[in-house]
């Protein structure tokens, strides 16, 4: 993992820690150091993990990132299989499919 990562990464966790929030799980740490880093030169500024929001119906949801350039914010969603799909009920998969909906509106 490239130093940069890991810095951030420990930065993220141990906020999430405070906040009482999960800690990056393996996909988001993938993302972080094979897409992210390379695409932004390791530069993590403007990048915030487990960032809050309410879908239309006034629940509380989390996105696995959000980026803020100053202009526009962007949500960045990770769907990983075990999360979204393996050992869960239709009740939850139809979940995060309307939590993904909710991400797009």
């Amino acid at each position: 993992m490239h130093p940069a990562t890991q810095r951030y990464v420990e930065q993220v966790d141990s906020q999430a820690k405070l906040n009482k929030r999960n800690p990056l799980n393996g996909l988001a740490i993938l993302f972080l150091d094979q897409v992210w880093g390379p695409v932004f030169d390791y530069r993590f500024e403007g990048l915030e993990a487990e960032m809050p929001f309410r879908d239309f119906r006034g629940k509380q949801r989390y996105a696995d990132f959000r980026y803020t350039d100053g202009i526009v914010r962007t949500a960045i969603e990770l769907d990983g299989y075990t999360t979204h799909a393996k050992n869960i009920s239709s009740a939850e998969f139809d979940d995060h499919l309307e939590r993904q909906n909710d991400l797009l509106l």
